[in-house]
């Protein structure tokens, strides 16, 4: 069976005078953690969250139940730290969209 496999692999750098995305919040009610990135993106966000869910619902994986079968059927956001160079800070949890 043929399949269309599409495969992304998006680094968006941080704005330091951009809009906070994927924080929490701690007990004071205080964002922590996350990342700034531009204000035209994080309003664009909620749309590509969505759309990248509607494209998931069409998506199967590969050889489903046999040996060798592929996660096709995954999509993640995550912050990654590669701008420590001594990779002290680790990238932060998966979260899937």
């Amino acid at each position: 069976m043929a399949y269309l496999k599409l495969e992304l692999s998006l680094a968006i750098p941080e704005d330091a005078n951009g809009t906070l995305v994927l924080a929490g919040i701690d007990e004071q009610g205080n964002p922590v953690g996350g990342i700034k990135i531009s204000t035209a993106l994080a309003k664009r966000l909620p749309a590509i969250r969505t759309a990248i869910r509607e494209l998931k619902s069409y998506a199967g994986r590969i050889n489903k139940g046999q040996p060798n079968e592929e996660m096709t059927v995954q999509a993640d956001v995550l912050i990654c730290h590669h701008d420590d160079l001594e990779r002290l800070t680790p990238d932060e949890l998966r979260m899937e969209i």
